[in-house]
């Protein structure tokens, strides 16, 4: 599965469903979506890992979970009128478009040098973060090793957010070893 499927069907449909809140302009809404986007897939991921799921099982249930949950909020939230929409996307929000925009194409180069530099981060990125992720994308009950006592060093305690949606993106992007 493509990247983009991996991160853009969650934050899709999380972007589908934040149109029921009226008081968030299109801005804060892109924000949340990406924000529930990330945070919710890898809680479905942790929760199906704890409870037993495999990582095969998951990548063929991982996209077909999202695409079930845009369809429903693409069919169950009605859309804005043309003139309520174009009044909601105001001046401001296009001028923040831009500069985002004109920030991201300037800091590019920048991080595609931190990236060659450091392909698996610093430190603190192998250590406790992508080992965390490689044990969450382990087969079977690998996860659990990810506790021993003996890993102590690596911050056992620090929370599973980031190294499930690491984990969640390898399984996922990854193909299966022959």
């Amino acid at each position: 599965m493509i990247p983009v499927l991996v991160f853009g069907l969650p934050v899709m449909a999380a972007w589908v469903w934040l149109r029921r809140v009226p008081c968030l302009r299109s801005y804060e809404r892109t924000g949340a979506a990406v924000l529930f986007g990330v945070a919710v897939p890898s809680i479905v991921y942790i929760t199906w890992r704890f409870s037993g799921g495999s990582v095969d099982a998951y990548r063929t249930a991982d996209p077909v979970l999202w695409l079930i949950v845009l369809t429903a909020g693409t069919l169950a939230v009605p859309r804005r009128s043309g003139a309520r929409a174009a009044a909601a996307f105001g001046r401001g929000t296009i001028g923040l478009a831009i500069v985002a925009g004109l920030l991201c194409v300037i800091y590019l180069p920048v991080v595609r040098e931190h990236l060659r530099a450091t392909p698996h981060g610093a430190w603190d990125a192998w250590a406790i973060w992508n080992l965390r992720a490689r044990f969450l994308a382990g087969p079977g009950d690998a996860w659990r090793a990810a506790f021993d006592d003996a890993l102590a060093w690596s911050h056992t305690d620090y929370p599973l957010l980031l190294p499930a949606t690491v984990a969640r993106a390898g399984c996922s992007i990854r193909p299966r070893p022959p």
